[in-house]
């Protein structure tokens, strides 16, 4: 499961505007383009379902960036890749760290959609000081109940993905060939001409006459079943 592809935070976001095109990470969206209430400040659940306002691909970057410190699981911290399944999904490439990075372009349009006559500037200030900035107001407890369960959501999303992950690796560890057995095969490539030559052949493409008659008790014994027969 890629959990940074448009794709897959497009299941996050219902706006039906037909926009798949992601804006930079390097720009918020134009004042013009935001959805904005009387004080500014939109509902949370409203704006980032709009894609005008919140590209799909940045859903959960923005979900995490409002998660910190309200959700039990994610720290109040600008480095947050020490969350167990966060870490996880990083070390095992399901995740890439932009997709839970805290970056000023992202502070920038909060603190606008909060407080549409806010200017905060992203070039003059550090990401420390941006988010020391957004706690300076609080959101709606509609919209902390949201955040909190997005961020359950995709949380659980990436501990099942890191599940499966680590149950594939299990898989191919456990169905490696042991070195008593790469012994056998090398002792029986060596003394037996029948089993060299059908090693040999191991790659071949089967004819139509041995496709037939791959299931049947006149089907000649492979590499593998001749090995066994050997070695047994």
């Amino acid at each position: 499961m890629d959990f940074n592809s448009p794709a897959f935070q497009r299941n996050y976001s219902s706006s039906s505007n037909g926009s798949d095109s992601p804006d930079s990470f390097d720009s918020p969206p134009e004042d013009g383009m935001r959805v904005e209430g009387t004080t500014g400040e939109t509902n949370v659940r409203q704006y980032i379902e709009d894609q005008c306002n919140v590209d799909p691909d940045k859903v959960m970057p923005y979900i995490f960036m409002l998660a910190r410190g309200l959700h039990e699981a994610i720290p109040k911290s600008i480095d947050i890749t020490s969350v167990e399944c966060l870490k996880k999904g990083l070390e095992l490439k399901i995740l890439k760290k932009k997709a839970i990075a805290l970056t000023k372009p992202l502070l920038c349009q909060e603190l606008k959609r909060r407080d549409n006559t806010a200017k905060p500037n992203g070039n003059n200030k550090r990401v420390e000081d941006l988010f020391s900035k957004l706690y300076e107001t609080d959101l709606e407890e509609a919209d902390k109940v949201y955040v909190k369960e997005m961020t359950t959501s995709f949380l659980a999303d990436i501990a099942k993905a890191v599940e499966d992950a680590n149950a594939k690796r299990y898989d191919a560890t456990n169905n490696r060939i042991e070195m008593s057995d790469r012994l056998r095969w090398i002792l029986a490539i060596d003394l037996c001409a029948d089993i060299r030559l059908a090693y040999m052949r191991l790659q071949d493409v089967l004819n139509r006459e041995q496709l037939d008659a791959r299931n049947t008790a006149s089907a000649p014994h492979d590499f593998h079943e001749l090995v066994v027969a050997k070695v047994n």
